[in-house]
């Protein structure tokens, strides 16, 4: 599967998304060009928010970066799914769409499936298992 990213992919920045929420904590990690920023969130956060708030700050530090074509990889389907949502009512979701659609960079998503061994994922989500503590 990495390779066929990769393929398609070829000039893309690649940025890698995950979050966890367990009885111990929540939190989020994203991951580009082997730099991994990790965030720890309120226990009461969901895991749906969790996940839309690492996508969130994945496309921010998308915009400091110099290439203008991104592809942001996450295993959230649900939150992947709200951002095509023309009238979304999650205020996470729509502060995502406004930060898009004032970019000039082209930031395109990809869902993958979690635990498949793609390696950007897979560390995903080993470097947010200290976010858990």
């Amino acid at each position: 599967m990495t390779q066929i990213i990769e393929e398609k992919y070829p000039h893309h920045i690649k940025i890698f998304t995950d979050a966890s929420k367990s009885p111990n904590g929540t939190g989020f990690a994203f991951i580009e060009n082997n730099k991994t920023s990790m965030f720890k969130l309120p226990h009461e956060t969901s895991i749906f928010s969790a996940e839309s708030l690492g996508i969130q700050n994945a496309i921010s530090h998308a915009m400091t970066l110099v290439p203008e074509e991104i592809l942001i990889i996450s295993d959230s389907l649900s939150a992947l799914l709200a951002l095509k949502n023309p009238y979304p009512k999650n205020e996470i979701i729509l502060y995502i769409q406004e930060k898009l659609s004032n970019s000039r960079k082209k930031i395109e998503f990809l869902w993958v499936p979690s635990h498949t061994g793609i390696s950007g994922n897979e560390l995903a989500e080993l470097t947010r298992q200290p976010t858990k503590q």
